[in-house]
Protein backbone atom coordinates (compact mmCIF):
# COMPACT_ATOMS: atom_id res chain seq x y z
CA UNK A 1 0.00 0.00 0.00
CA UNK A 2 1.49 3.32 -0.96
CA UNK A 3 0.73 6.68 -2.45
CA UNK A 4 3.03 8.74 -4.60
CA UNK A 5 3.02 12.01 -6.46
CA UNK A 6 5.46 12.58 -9.30
CA UNK A 7 5.87 15.78 -11.27
CA UNK A 8 7.76 15.33 -14.52
CA UNK A 9 9.47 18.48 -15.78
CA UNK A 10 9.51 18.53 -19.58
CA UNK A 11 8.14 20.77 -22.34
CA UNK A 12 4.77 19.04 -22.25
CA UNK A 13 3.74 19.08 -18.60
CA UNK A 14 3.10 15.57 -17.32
CA UNK A 15 1.63 15.01 -13.90
CA UNK A 16 1.28 11.50 -12.53
CA UNK A 17 -0.65 10.83 -9.36
CA UNK A 18 -0.77 7.17 -8.35
CA UNK A 19 -2.69 5.83 -5.37
CA UNK A 20 -2.71 2.09 -4.98
CA UNK A 21 -4.51 -0.57 -3.03
CA UNK A 22 -3.65 -2.94 -5.90
CA UNK A 23 -1.31 -3.01 -8.88
CA UNK A 24 -1.84 -0.22 -11.41
CA UNK A 25 -3.35 -1.46 -14.65
CA UNK A 26 -4.62 1.42 -16.78
CA UNK A 27 -5.86 0.53 -20.26
CA UNK A 28 -7.28 2.09 -23.36
CA UNK A 29 -10.25 0.70 -25.25
CA UNK A 30 -9.76 -0.52 -28.78
CA UNK A 31 -11.80 1.64 -31.17
CA UNK A 32 -11.48 -0.87 -34.00
CA UNK A 33 -14.69 -2.17 -35.52
CA UNK A 34 -18.02 -0.48 -36.22
CA UNK A 35 -19.07 2.69 -34.37
CA UNK A 36 -22.70 3.26 -33.44
CA UNK A 37 -23.37 7.01 -33.62
CA UNK A 38 -26.31 8.80 -31.98
CA UNK A 39 -27.58 12.35 -32.50
CA UNK A 40 -28.98 14.53 -35.27
CA UNK A 41 -25.86 14.86 -37.44
CA UNK A 42 -25.78 13.21 -40.83
CA UNK A 43 -23.47 10.50 -39.51
CA UNK A 44 -25.80 9.78 -36.58
CA UNK A 45 -28.92 9.74 -38.74
CA UNK A 46 -27.27 7.23 -41.02
CA UNK A 47 -26.13 5.12 -38.05
CA UNK A 48 -28.59 4.90 -35.16
CA UNK A 49 -30.76 8.02 -34.92
CA UNK A 50 -31.00 10.45 -32.02
CA UNK A 51 -32.08 8.30 -29.04
CA UNK A 52 -29.64 6.26 -26.97
CA UNK A 53 -31.36 3.89 -24.52
CA UNK A 54 -29.18 3.43 -21.47
CA UNK A 55 -27.49 0.09 -21.01
CA UNK A 56 -24.06 -1.50 -21.39
CA UNK A 57 -21.46 -0.68 -24.00
CA UNK A 58 -19.76 -4.04 -24.35
CA UNK A 59 -16.01 -4.56 -24.47
CA UNK A 60 -14.85 -4.11 -28.06
CA UNK A 61 -17.85 -1.93 -28.94
CA UNK A 62 -17.78 1.82 -29.64
CA UNK A 63 -20.65 4.28 -29.18
CA UNK A 64 -20.46 7.96 -30.14
CA UNK A 65 -22.66 10.83 -28.94
CA UNK A 66 -22.91 13.57 -31.57
CA UNK A 67 -24.96 16.80 -31.37
CA UNK A 68 -28.61 16.15 -30.62
CA UNK A 69 -28.16 12.89 -28.70
CA UNK A 70 -31.13 12.15 -26.43
CA UNK A 71 -30.46 9.75 -23.55
CA UNK A 72 -33.48 7.63 -22.61
CA UNK A 73 -33.65 6.00 -19.18
CA UNK A 74 -32.41 6.73 -15.67
CA UNK A 75 -30.29 3.67 -14.91
CA UNK A 76 -26.51 3.59 -15.18
CA UNK A 77 -24.61 3.81 -18.44
CA UNK A 78 -22.07 1.00 -18.14
CA UNK A 79 -19.00 1.56 -20.30
CA UNK A 80 -16.95 -1.60 -20.78
CA UNK A 81 -15.99 -0.61 -24.32
CA UNK A 82 -15.56 2.94 -25.63
CA UNK A 83 -17.92 5.94 -25.39
CA UNK A 84 -16.85 8.86 -27.60
CA UNK A 85 -18.14 12.42 -27.13
CA UNK A 86 -18.28 14.59 -30.26
CA UNK A 87 -20.15 17.85 -29.61
CA UNK A 88 -19.91 21.15 -31.49
CA UNK A 89 -18.65 24.34 -29.82
CA UNK A 90 -22.06 25.67 -28.73
CA UNK A 91 -23.33 22.35 -27.39
CA UNK A 92 -23.37 20.98 -23.86
CA UNK A 93 -24.27 17.32 -23.44
CA UNK A 94 -25.58 16.71 -19.91
CA UNK A 95 -25.52 13.15 -18.57
CA UNK A 96 -27.33 12.75 -15.27
CA UNK A 97 -26.98 8.96 -15.23
CA UNK A 98 -24.38 7.19 -13.14
CA UNK A 99 -21.35 6.25 -15.25
CA UNK A 100 -20.18 2.71 -14.48
CA UNK A 101 -17.90 0.13 -16.05
CA UNK A 102 -14.16 -0.22 -16.66
CA UNK A 103 -13.86 0.92 -20.28
CA UNK A 104 -12.99 4.33 -21.74
CA UNK A 105 -14.84 7.64 -21.95
CA UNK A 106 -13.20 9.88 -24.58
CA UNK A 107 -13.67 13.51 -25.60
CA UNK A 108 -12.47 13.46 -29.19
CA UNK A 109 -10.16 15.81 -31.11
CA UNK A 110 -13.22 16.84 -33.11
CA UNK A 111 -15.20 17.61 -29.95
CA UNK A 112 -15.26 21.34 -29.23
CA UNK A 113 -18.30 21.30 -26.93
CA UNK A 114 -18.88 20.34 -23.30
CA UNK A 115 -19.66 17.09 -21.50
CA UNK A 116 -21.31 17.73 -18.13
CA UNK A 117 -21.65 14.84 -15.68
CA UNK A 118 -24.07 15.68 -12.88
CA UNK A 119 -23.35 12.93 -10.36
CA UNK A 120 -25.25 10.36 -8.36
CA UNK A 121 -27.33 12.47 -5.96
CA UNK A 122 -28.33 16.10 -5.56
CA UNK A 123 -27.02 16.19 -1.98
CA UNK A 124 -23.53 14.75 -2.52
CA UNK A 125 -22.86 15.35 -6.22
CA UNK A 126 -20.39 12.45 -6.22
CA UNK A 127 -19.14 11.31 -9.62
CA UNK A 128 -17.29 8.00 -9.16
CA UNK A 129 -15.23 6.95 -12.19
CA UNK A 130 -13.44 3.58 -12.21
CA UNK A 131 -12.38 3.70 -15.84
CA UNK A 132 -10.14 5.54 -18.28
CA UNK A 133 -11.11 9.08 -19.28
CA UNK A 134 -9.30 10.81 -22.12
CA UNK A 135 -9.77 14.41 -23.20
CA UNK A 136 -8.36 15.75 -26.47
CA UNK A 137 -10.55 18.82 -26.93
CA UNK A 138 -13.58 20.56 -25.43
CA UNK A 139 -14.52 20.55 -21.76
CA UNK A 140 -15.36 17.97 -19.09
CA UNK A 141 -17.18 19.45 -16.11
CA UNK A 142 -19.42 18.60 -13.15
CA UNK A 143 -22.83 19.91 -12.08
CA UNK A 144 -23.46 23.56 -11.32
CA UNK A 145 -25.56 25.49 -8.82
CA UNK A 146 -28.75 26.42 -10.67
CA UNK A 147 -28.55 29.86 -12.23
CA UNK A 148 -24.82 30.24 -11.57
CA UNK A 149 -21.55 29.09 -13.06
CA UNK A 150 -20.41 27.56 -9.75
CA UNK A 151 -19.53 23.88 -10.01
CA UNK A 152 -20.46 21.55 -7.14
CA UNK A 153 -19.48 18.08 -8.36
CA UNK A 154 -16.87 15.89 -6.69
CA UNK A 155 -15.11 13.62 -9.18
CA UNK A 156 -13.83 10.41 -7.57
CA UNK A 157 -11.18 8.90 -9.85
CA UNK A 158 -10.53 5.35 -8.68
CA UNK A 159 -13.35 5.32 -6.14
CA UNK A 160 -13.44 1.54 -5.76
CA UNK A 161 -11.30 0.34 -8.65
CA UNK A 162 -8.85 1.71 -11.20
CA UNK A 163 -9.40 5.17 -12.67
CA UNK A 164 -7.13 6.98 -15.13
CA UNK A 165 -7.51 10.53 -16.45
CA UNK A 166 -5.45 11.40 -19.53
CA UNK A 167 -5.63 15.10 -20.39
CA UNK A 168 -4.07 15.63 -23.83
CA UNK A 169 -6.14 18.70 -24.66
CA UNK A 170 -9.24 20.57 -23.65
CA UNK A 171 -10.29 21.72 -20.19
CA UNK A 172 -11.16 19.50 -17.21
CA UNK A 173 -12.80 21.21 -14.24
CA UNK A 174 -15.03 20.26 -11.32
CA UNK A 175 -15.52 21.54 -7.80
CA UNK A 176 -13.14 18.88 -6.47
CA UNK A 177 -11.25 15.78 -7.56
CA UNK A 178 -10.45 12.86 -5.26
CA UNK A 179 -7.75 10.59 -6.66
CA UNK A 180 -7.65 6.97 -5.45
CA UNK A 181 -10.22 7.67 -2.78
CA UNK A 182 -11.21 4.16 -1.61
CA UNK A 183 -9.29 1.46 0.22
CA UNK A 184 -8.98 -0.44 -3.07
CA UNK A 185 -8.88 2.69 -5.23
CA UNK A 186 -6.19 3.37 -7.83
CA UNK A 187 -6.14 6.83 -9.37
CA UNK A 188 -3.81 8.17 -12.07
CA UNK A 189 -3.77 11.61 -13.70
CA UNK A 190 -1.58 12.24 -16.76
CA UNK A 191 -1.51 15.78 -18.16
CA UNK A 192 0.35 16.21 -21.46
CA UNK A 193 -1.68 19.12 -22.83
CA UNK A 194 -4.78 21.16 -22.15
CA UNK A 195 -5.75 22.07 -18.58
CA UNK A 196 -6.59 20.04 -15.49
CA UNK A 197 -8.10 22.71 -13.25
CA UNK A 198 -10.34 21.75 -10.32
CA UNK A 199 -11.89 24.90 -8.85
CA UNK A 200 -11.66 23.60 -5.30
CA UNK A 201 -9.72 20.78 -3.64
CA UNK A 202 -7.52 18.05 -5.07
CA UNK A 203 -7.40 15.10 -2.65
CA UNK A 204 -4.81 12.40 -3.14
CA UNK A 205 -6.14 9.17 -1.60
CA UNK A 206 -7.28 8.26 1.84
CA UNK A 207 -10.80 9.57 2.44
CA UNK A 208 -12.34 6.11 2.73
CA UNK A 209 -9.46 4.11 4.14
CA UNK A 210 -7.15 4.29 1.15
CA UNK A 211 -3.49 5.06 1.59
CA UNK A 212 -2.43 8.69 1.40
CA UNK A 213 -4.80 11.58 2.05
Amino acid sequence: MYSSVRFASRPALSILLVLVGMALSGRFADAAGPITIYGTTAAATASAGSTYTVGTIASGSTVQFDDGTFISGSSAITINGLLQINQSATNRLIISNTIAGSGTLALLDTNSGTLQLTGTAAGTRLIPLNMTITTSNGRLMGPQVSGTGIETGIFQLGASGTGTLNVAGGFVTGSAWQIGVGSTGVGTVNVTGGTFGPYGTLTVGGSSGGSGG
